[in-house]
C-alpha cells in the first residue's frame, strides 16, 4: 500500500484574492517536492498527508524507500542520537537518504510531523488515541543528529518542517498545521488549510475503507473454502521489511491469506455475529469495546491491537496470531500477556515475535516459520471447527457475496481505460496521471497500481515503479507480472539479489513463464555466476525454443565467460497477454509485464 513518488492534483480554488497572485502562488507550490520519511506513524497515515498536500496544489510528494541496513550504513552513518527504539533510530537513514537525493530528485521540504494522536475506528468506546510519545517525539531526536556539527537541511537547502499534530482530533489538527506550514507553503491560508484537512481525511478514510473490504473478502474467501488465515498483531510500522523481516510474507508465501490488525472489517453485520451474545449479555457496552481487558485505553495502537485479538478469538477461520514487536519496546511490554491469554482462550495458535531489531537471523526465522507452519497443518482444522461450533448460527461471511464496490468505481475503470490509450499512444506522463486519478477513486485496486508502475518505469523513475509493484503485491500476492516487474526495476537499480528473489517469485507461481527465467538469467551474469545464468538461459529456450532473445544472449554470456552482459537484443515478441506502456529499445535488457 506504499507508492514513492506521487503526482497530485492541485485545488481549483487558490488561497490568495486576486487572480495573478493566485497564479504565482499555484506555480511556487507545484515547484516544491517534499519529502516524507516512510518511518514512524507515516505507516498509518500516509494517504492523509497525500490529500492533504495535493489539495494545496503541491504536485511532487517523495517517500524516502523502504528501511534497510544498507539505507542506515549509507545515509545515517554518524547521525544517531540517544534512543533505545529501534524504529526512531532507523529514522535517520530516511532523513539522509531523502537529503542525499540531486537533480529532479531534490527536495525543498523535509516534513517529518510530531504525530501526537492518530484517527480510530474505536471512537468513544476507549479513553484517547495517543500515540507512543517516544515515536511522536522521534523526529525532533532525529533532527538532533543532523544540526549537531553543521545544519545539513541548510547545507542541502532543504527547510526541515516537523508540526505538532494530533489527527485524532480535526479542528485542531488544522489549526495546528497552518500554525505549522504558513511560513513554509507560499501564500497558505487558514480556510484552504481547513478544506485540504478535510480532503486529507477524506483520501485517509476512503483507503481504509477499501482495505477493510479487501479483508472481509479475505475472510469470505477463507469461509467459502474453509480455509485458515493468519493475523499480525503489530504496529503500523512492521510493515516496513525493515522492521518486521517480512515473516509474515513468508507464511503467506505458504499459502496462508494474512491479515493486520489495522485493517480488520468493522462492518455492523460481521460485529452483530462475532460480539452479538456480549452484548445481549452486557459484558460489552459496543462492539468495540475493550474495558474489561484493557482499561487503561489510552494508546491507539495498543487499543486497537486490545480489539483485534478479541475479533481474533472469536473468527473462526482466523487459526494463528502473529505478534511482532521491536526489542525493548516499553509501550508493547505490558500487552504481550493480555493479548496471549485473549487469543490463546480460544484455541488460537498464538506466535511471538517480541525482540525484531535490525538484525534478521534467517536461520532461525526459517525454523520458526517451519515451525508456524507445522502447527497449522496440523491444527488448523480442529480449530477452525471449535471456534465456528462455539460461534453464533447464520455468519455473514456464508450468507453474503462481495461487499458493494467502492463508490467511483466506474469512473475509476474510465480513467484506466484513458491512461491505456495514452499508454498505447507514447504519452506516458498523460497516462500517469490518467492511472493516479483512477486510484485516487480507487485507491486499493492492485491493477491500476501495477499500471502506473508500467507508466512510471517507462518514465524512468524506477523507484516510484517499485513501490507501486510492492503496494500491488501486497493486495495481491499471487501477482505474477508485479513480481516480475518489480525485480526489473530492481536490477535496473542495481539490487540483483532482491531482483532474483522476486524472479524466484514469479517462477514458483508460474514455472512455465520463459520471460522469468531469462530475466533471472540476466541477473546471474551481472553478480558474475555464469553456471547459474546457463541454466536459467537453458530452461527459457526449453519452454520456447523459438525465444532468440535468450539465444543471443545465452551465447553472449558463453562468449563472455561471465563477464558483464548488460544488454542483450530485446525480443521483440510479446505473450498474448502482455504489452509494454513504452516501445521497446535495443539498449534495454529486459521486457516489461503488464496486468491484462
Amino acid at each position: 500500500m506504499w507508492l514513492n513518488s506521487f503526482v497530485t492534483t492541485p485545488s481549483a480554488e487558490p488561497g490568495p484574492s486576486s487572480a495573478p497572485e493566485a497564479a504565482e502562488v499555484r506555480k511556487a507550490r507545484a515547484a516544491l517536492r517534499v519529502g516524507l520519511p516512510r518511518a514512524l506513524n507515516i505507516w498509518s497515515t500516509h494517504q492523509f498527508w497525500l490529500g492533504f498536500l495535493g489539495e494545496l496544489g503541491i504536485e511532487k510528494v517523495d517517500f524516502s524507500s523502504e528501511t534497510s541496513e544498507e539505507q542506515m550504513r549509507e545515509y545515517g552513518k554518524g547521525r544517531g542520537t540517544v534512543d533505545c527504539c529501534y524504529p526512531v533510530k532507523c529514522v535517520s537513514g530516511h532523513y539522509g537518504e531523502l537529503l542525499a537525493r540531486t537533480g529532479a530528485r531534490k527536495i525543498d521540504l523535509l516534513l517529518s510531523p510530531m504525530i501526537s494522536s492518530v484517527p480510530s475506528f474505536l471512537g468513544d468506546s476507549v479513553l484517547a488515541h495517543l500515540t507512543c510519545p517516544r515515536v511522536m517525539a522521534g523526529p525532533e531526536n532525529i533532527k538532533a543528529g543532523f544540526i549537531k556539527e553543521q545544519d545539513a537541511f541548510a547545507a542541502q537547502g532543504v527547510r526541515y518542517l516537523a508540526p505538532f499534530v494530533s489527527l485524532a482530533d480535526r479542528p485542531l489538527a488544522t489549526r495546528q498545521l497552518y500554525a505549522g506550514l504558513k511560513d513554509a507553503i507560499p501564500g497558505l491560508g487558514f480556510e484552504e488549510t481547513r478544506r485540504a484537512v478535510e480532503v486529507g481525511y477524506r483520501q485517509l478514510d476512503e483507503f481504509t475503507r477499501a482495505m477493510r473490504q479487501r479483508s472481509r473478502r479475505i475472510l469470505e474467501t477463507c469461509a467459502r473454502e474453509n480455509r485458515p488465515a493468519l493475523l499480525v498483531l503489530a504496529r503500523p510500522y512492521h510493515m516496513d521489511p525493515g522492521l518486521g523481516h517480512e515473516i509474515e510474507a513468508d507464511l503467506q508465501a505458504r499459502g496462508y491469506p494474512v491479515l493486520w490488525a489495522q485493517y480488520l472489517p468493522i462492518d455492523d453485520d460481521l460485529l452483530g455475529w462475532l460480539f452479538g451474545a456480549d452484548l445481549r449479555a452486557g459484558r460489552m457496552r459496543t462492539p468495540f469495546d475493550i474495558d474489561d481487558v484493557w482499561p487503561s485505553s489510552y494508546s491507539a495502537n495498543t487499543n486497537e491491537l486490545m480489539w483485534a485479538a478479541r475479533f481474533a478469538a472469536r473468527m473462526p477461520w482466523i487459526a494463528c496470531v502473529l505478534r511482532l514487536s521491536s526489542y525493548e519496546c516499553g509501550m508493547d511490554q505490558p500487552t504481550y500477556t493480555p493479548l496471549q491469554r485473549i487469543v490463546e482462550q480460544s484455541g488460537t495458535l498464538y506466535f511471538a515475535f517480541q525482540d525484531l531489531d535490525a538484525t534478521r537471523p534467517a536461520g532461525s526465522l526459517k525454523i520458526r516459520v517451519e515451525t508456524i507452519d507445522h502447527y497449522l497443518g496440523a491444527r488448523a482444522d480442529a480449530i477452525m471447527t471449535a471456534k465456528l461450533a462455539a460461534a453464533a448460527a447464520d455468519c455473514p461471511l456464508l450468507a453474503s457475496g462481495e461487499p458493494p464496490a467502492a463508490d467511483g468505481g466506474g469512473r475509476a475503470e474510465a480513467f484506466n481505460a484513458q491512461a491505456k490509450q495514452s499508454a498505447a499512444q507514447g504519452d506516458l506522463g498523460d497516462a500517469l496521471r490518467g492511472f493516479d486519478a483512477a486510484i485516487r477513486l480507487a485507491p486499493g485496486d492492485a491493477m491500476l497500481i501495477c499500471n502506473r508502475g508500467l507508466a512510471r518505469a517507462g518514465l524512468g523513475d524506477l523507484a516510484g515503479a517499485e513501490d507501486d509493484f510492492t503496494t500491488a503485491l501486497l493486495m495481491r500476492p499471487d501477482d505474477v507480472p508485479a513480481h516480475v516487474n518489480r525485480g526489473i526495476v530492481r536490477a535496473r537499480q542495481g539490487r540483483l539479489d532482491q531482483a532474483i528473489a522476486d524472479y524466484d517469485a514469479g517462477a514458483e507461481l508460474d514455472p512455465g513463464a520463459a520471460d522469468i527465467y531469462y530475466n533471472r538469467a540476466l541477473a546471474w551474469v551481472r553478480k558474475g555466476i555464469p553456471s547459474l545464468a546457463q541454466r536459467d538461459f537453458d530452461r527459457a529456450i526449453q519452454l520456447r525454443p523459438d525465444y532468440q532473445t535468450a539465444i543471443a544472449a545465452r551465447e553472449r554470456a558463453r562468449l563472455a565467460s561471465g563477464c558483464r552482459a548488460d544488454n542483450p537484443p530485446l525480443d521483440p515478441e510479446l505473450k498474448k497477454d502482455e504489452a509494454v506502456l513504452s516501445k521497446p529499445d535495443n539498449n534495454s535488457s529486459e521486457r516489461t509485464q503488464v496486468n491484462p
